[in-house]
């Protein structure tokens, strides 16, 4: 896990850490579902409680550790790709 991640994870309260997560997500969630279905906002209310929901269901520990694997795979390819 990278120095930030891990330092979120086990130092922030979980009811902190469950804010900081859901915010991120649903921000990220809404704009990729704008941007791929070009609704400008029409479901940003349905977005937020699916990814509420996903947040619950998965933990946020579990999406910190995601986020973080997600990271070093993404690097790892723009690295391979740039050789």
């Amino acid at each position: 896990m990278s120095f930030l991640t891990k330092m979120v994870d086990k130092c922030l309260p979980e009811k902190a850490k469950t804010s900081l997560v859901k915010h991120k997500v649903q921000k990220e969630a809404k704009k990729y579902v704008n941007e791929k279905l070009g609704l400008e906002g029409q479901l940003d209310q349905h977005v937020d409680t699916l990814a509420d929901k996903v947040i619950d269901t998965a933990g946020v520990s579990n999406v910190l550790k995601a986020k973080d694997i997600y990271d070093k795979l993404s690097k790892l390819k723009k690295d391979n790709g740039s050789s």
